[in-house]
């Protein structure tokens, strides 16, 4: 997960306040009417054709795919004990492991659905936005677990292309790296916003991006 520092650059009034609060609620009020639109015809699509989410095996052609998304969610609910990035978080502490199952088990499977085709199939790989890191200058705190294996790169493609990007890779841990090592993960999270707020942040000396040991 990366974390961003950056600080407010000025202190504004109420009158400004409440005149971006009244900005951002017609934006949102807009957002919604667009994204509801947008999502009668993804949905009338979806009655008919195959999309992102045809990897649910549908009973009929007919069947939504969100319907499918939803059933297989349900299948295998969070509590399980087999999900590759989450059993570090069970076997360090049943407890909390529980505790986290149960509430994320509450979540809505057709807002998960819905997540997955309105969020996550429309963002752009990180792999598209190497140049937009290179451009960066905020500093950066990439953290994640050893046994994350799907973000283990792409935390090493942010800490290349990032300048003022920091990579913590926590031992033997997963993707709950706040819930299993929270003790840990404040830590890093104080030096950052310690170091952010009195100026310190590193930006990576360019010649650490040598491609051979000997900087030849």
């Amino acid at each position: 997960m990366p974390i961003f520092w950056r600080r407010q650059p000025r202190k504004i009034g109420v009158a400004q306040c409440v005149a971006d609060v009244e900005q951002a609620a017609q934006a949102v009020h807009a957002d919604r009417e667009n994204a509801s639109r947008a999502g009668n015809q993804e949905h009338e699509r979806d009655l008919g054709q195959h999309d992102e989410l045809d990897a649910y095996p549908r009973q009929s052609p007919q069947q939504p795919a969100t319907e499918c998304f939803e059933a297989d969610y349900e299948r295998q609910q969070p509590g399980r004990n087999d999900q590759p990035t989450r059993v570090q978080h069970q076997n360090k502490d049943p407890r909390g492991w529980r505790e986290f199952a149960d509430q994320l088990a509450e979540h809505s499977t057709e807002g998960a659905a819905l997540t997955m085709r309105g969020v996550q199939k429309r963002r752009p790989s990180l792999f598209d936005l190497v140049d937009k890191m290179k451009a960066m200058t905020v500093p950066t705190l990439v953290m994640t677990g050893d046994e994350d294996w799907p973000c283990l790169e792409p935390g090493i493609l942010m800490k290349k292309n990032i300048p003022t990007a920091a990579l913590v890779v926590m031992a033997n841990s997963g993707h709950n790296i706040n819930l299993e090592e929270p003790a840990l993960f404040n830590m890093h999270l104080a030096d950052l916003f310690q170091a952010a707020d009195a100026g310190a942040w590193p930006k990576r000396d360019p010649r650490a991006m040598a491609g051979s040991i000997l900087g030849r």
